[in-house]
Protein backbone atom coordinates (compact mmCIF):
# COMPACT_ATOMS: atom_id res chain seq x y z
CA UNK A 1 0.00 0.00 0.00
CA UNK A 2 1.25 3.37 -0.84
CA UNK A 3 2.05 5.51 1.62
CA UNK A 4 0.13 8.76 0.48
CA UNK A 5 -2.77 5.89 0.74
CA UNK A 6 -1.96 5.21 4.39
CA UNK A 7 -1.74 8.78 5.38
CA UNK A 8 -5.31 9.07 3.97
CA UNK A 9 -6.95 6.43 5.85
CA UNK A 10 -4.66 7.11 8.85
CA UNK A 11 -6.76 10.19 8.72
CA UNK A 12 -10.05 8.99 7.42
CA UNK A 13 -10.64 6.37 10.20
CA UNK A 14 -10.78 8.66 13.27
CA UNK A 15 -13.17 11.31 11.08
CA UNK A 16 -15.34 7.80 10.05
CA UNK A 17 -15.57 6.27 13.64
CA UNK A 18 -16.66 10.01 15.23
CA UNK A 19 -19.27 10.36 12.61
CA UNK A 20 -20.41 7.06 13.09
CA UNK A 21 -20.51 6.92 16.77
CA UNK A 22 -22.48 10.44 16.43
CA UNK A 23 -19.83 12.04 18.88
CA UNK A 24 -19.15 15.82 19.32
CA UNK A 25 -15.94 15.55 17.52
CA UNK A 26 -15.06 19.03 19.10
CA UNK A 27 -14.71 17.02 22.84
CA UNK A 28 -12.10 14.63 21.04
CA UNK A 29 -10.27 17.21 19.18
CA UNK A 30 -9.83 18.76 22.74
CA UNK A 31 -9.32 15.62 24.28
CA UNK A 32 -6.48 15.18 21.83
CA UNK A 33 -4.93 18.16 23.27
CA UNK A 34 -4.92 17.21 26.51
CA UNK A 35 -3.46 14.21 25.63
CA UNK A 36 -0.41 16.34 23.92
CA UNK A 37 -0.01 18.09 27.33
CA UNK A 38 0.01 15.34 29.64
CA UNK A 39 2.42 14.09 27.61
CA UNK A 40 4.75 16.62 27.77
CA UNK A 41 4.57 17.48 31.53
CA UNK A 42 2.98 14.44 32.75
CA UNK A 43 5.34 11.74 30.29
CA UNK A 44 8.45 11.43 32.25
CA UNK A 45 6.98 10.89 35.74
CA UNK A 46 4.03 8.43 33.81
CA UNK A 47 7.52 6.61 32.37
CA UNK A 48 8.91 6.22 35.72
CA UNK A 49 5.78 4.55 37.51
CA UNK A 50 5.39 2.46 34.50
CA UNK A 51 8.78 1.16 34.84
CA UNK A 52 8.70 0.60 38.63
CA UNK A 53 4.41 -1.25 37.61
CA UNK A 54 6.48 -3.42 35.19
CA UNK A 55 6.72 -6.86 36.27
CA UNK A 56 9.90 -8.20 36.53
CA UNK A 57 12.41 -5.42 34.12
CA UNK A 58 11.65 -2.81 36.15
CA UNK A 59 11.45 -0.61 33.01
CA UNK A 60 8.63 -0.13 30.52
CA UNK A 61 8.20 -0.05 26.71
CA UNK A 62 8.44 4.43 26.94
CA UNK A 63 6.56 4.42 23.35
CA UNK A 64 3.39 2.49 24.40
CA UNK A 65 3.08 4.48 27.50
CA UNK A 66 3.61 8.16 25.69
CA UNK A 67 1.14 6.77 23.34
CA UNK A 68 -1.14 5.95 26.05
CA UNK A 69 -0.72 9.59 27.23
CA UNK A 70 -1.65 10.79 24.25
CA UNK A 71 -4.35 8.76 23.29
CA UNK A 72 -6.50 8.06 26.55
CA UNK A 73 -8.10 11.23 26.59
CA UNK A 74 -9.49 11.17 23.39
CA UNK A 75 -10.63 7.03 23.65
CA UNK A 76 -12.31 7.89 26.99
CA UNK A 77 -14.36 11.03 25.61
CA UNK A 78 -15.17 8.70 22.24
CA UNK A 79 -16.82 6.35 24.80
CA UNK A 80 -18.90 8.65 27.17
CA UNK A 81 -19.89 10.76 24.30
CA UNK A 82 -21.69 8.58 22.06
CA UNK A 83 -24.60 9.56 20.24
CA UNK A 84 -24.25 12.97 21.63
CA UNK A 85 -24.66 14.76 18.18
CA UNK A 86 -28.25 14.63 17.91
CA UNK A 87 -29.50 15.15 14.40
CA UNK A 88 -28.17 15.42 10.93
CA UNK A 89 -27.53 18.95 10.80
CA UNK A 90 -25.72 18.72 14.02
CA UNK A 91 -23.93 15.66 12.25
CA UNK A 92 -22.92 17.62 9.07
CA UNK A 93 -21.67 20.68 11.55
CA UNK A 94 -19.68 17.87 13.35
CA UNK A 95 -17.31 16.92 10.01
CA UNK A 96 -14.61 19.75 10.34
CA UNK A 97 -13.80 18.97 13.81
CA UNK A 98 -14.07 15.59 12.98
CA UNK A 99 -11.22 16.39 10.51
CA UNK A 100 -9.21 18.41 12.65
CA UNK A 101 -9.67 15.46 14.81
CA UNK A 102 -8.23 12.86 12.00
CA UNK A 103 -4.81 15.67 11.19
CA UNK A 104 -3.84 16.02 15.11
CA UNK A 105 -4.32 12.12 15.56
CA UNK A 106 -1.91 11.76 12.82
CA UNK A 107 0.38 14.16 13.81
CA UNK A 108 0.57 13.06 17.19
CA UNK A 109 1.07 9.53 16.80
CA UNK A 110 3.17 9.62 13.53
CA UNK A 111 6.14 9.57 16.08
CA UNK A 112 5.28 6.11 18.03
CA UNK A 113 4.78 3.84 14.64
CA UNK A 114 7.26 1.15 13.49
CA UNK A 115 10.39 2.63 12.34
CA UNK A 116 9.28 0.80 9.18
CA UNK A 117 6.32 2.59 8.57
CA UNK A 118 7.70 6.02 9.54
CA UNK A 119 10.37 6.06 7.22
CA UNK A 120 7.76 5.27 4.41
CA UNK A 121 5.63 8.16 5.82
CA UNK A 122 8.07 10.41 5.81
CA UNK A 123 9.49 9.55 2.48
CA UNK A 124 6.59 10.14 1.32
CA UNK A 125 5.90 13.66 -0.55
CA UNK A 126 2.69 13.85 1.10
CA UNK A 127 4.40 13.77 4.93
CA UNK A 128 6.20 16.32 3.57
CA UNK A 129 3.38 18.89 2.66
CA UNK A 130 1.63 17.73 6.10
CA UNK A 131 4.66 18.63 7.53
CA UNK A 132 4.80 22.07 5.77
CA UNK A 133 1.30 22.59 6.93
CA UNK A 134 1.41 21.64 10.27
CA UNK A 135 0.83 24.74 12.08
CA UNK A 136 -1.52 25.74 9.55
CA UNK A 137 -3.33 22.63 10.10
CA UNK A 138 -3.40 23.21 14.04
CA UNK A 139 -4.32 26.75 14.18
CA UNK A 140 -7.28 25.94 12.11
CA UNK A 141 -8.44 23.55 13.87
CA UNK A 142 -7.86 25.31 16.81
CA UNK A 143 -10.08 28.36 15.24
CA UNK A 144 -12.80 25.94 14.10
CA UNK A 145 -12.84 24.45 17.57
CA UNK A 146 -13.28 28.08 19.38
CA UNK A 147 -15.91 28.97 17.11
CA UNK A 148 -17.72 25.60 17.51
CA UNK A 149 -17.67 26.20 21.32
CA UNK A 150 -19.08 29.48 20.63
CA UNK A 151 -21.86 28.06 18.46
CA UNK A 152 -23.14 25.16 21.29
CA UNK A 153 -23.80 27.88 23.54
CA UNK A 154 -27.38 27.18 25.06
CA UNK A 155 -29.98 29.59 23.60
CA UNK A 156 -32.34 31.56 25.87
CA UNK A 157 -35.93 30.60 26.12
CA UNK A 158 -38.42 32.71 24.75
CA UNK A 159 -39.45 33.40 28.70
CA UNK A 160 -36.34 34.71 29.36
CA UNK A 161 -35.84 37.22 26.66
CA UNK A 162 -36.79 40.68 27.68
CA UNK A 163 -38.48 39.72 31.83
CA UNK A 164 -36.53 39.96 34.74
CA UNK A 165 -37.69 37.36 37.68
CA UNK A 166 -38.79 39.23 40.74
CA UNK A 167 -37.53 38.12 43.51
Amino acid sequence: MSPTILVGLIIAAPVALLMFLRVNALLVFLSLCLGSVLLQYVGPEAMDTAGILAAGTGHANKQLVSLGLVLLPAVFTTIFMMRTVKNNAKLAFNFLPALAVGVLFFLLTEPFYTPGLRYAIENDQVWKLVQGLQPLAIGVSAIISVLFIWMQRPKKHKEEEGHHHKK
